[in-house]
């Protein structure tokens, strides 16, 4: 494990709603400990850092995990606290919203 990613396992914490979520999209056979979900998503979190985290108008963050699967993910006092998990249903494109803060001169984190 990257020595980025080893750092934000333990800063990433899952509501009860989030966990349900995941199990009810994930489609693996494989069952998944609640430790992998957090390695999954803190591999997650430390790719979007290196391109440039988005960051929406409810303070949420929402990061692709797999193809079709995406966390929304806010910031907590001590890391990051994953509020859900959904599909995209909304058809959020993540990259046309970074174009748009690029060109309007905000700074992302």
């Amino acid at each position: 494990m990257q020595r980025g990613v080893a750092r934000i396992v333990g800063k990433v914490k899952l509501t009860t709603h989030a966990a349900n979520r995941f199990y009810e999209y994930w489609e693996e056979e494989r069952k998944i400990t609640m430790r992998e979900i957090k390695r999954i998503v803190a591999r997650a979190i430390n790719r979007e850092m290196r391109l440039g985290i988005f960051i929406d108008r409810t303070g949420a963050m929402h990061i692709k995990i797999k193809p079709d699967l995406y966390a929304a993910i806010c910031f907590c006092d001590d890391g990051y606290l994953v509020i859900t998990f959904h599909r995209n249903e909304k058809n959020i494109d993540i990259n046309k919203m970074r174009e748009k803060e690029a060109k309007s001169g905000k700074v992302s984190c």
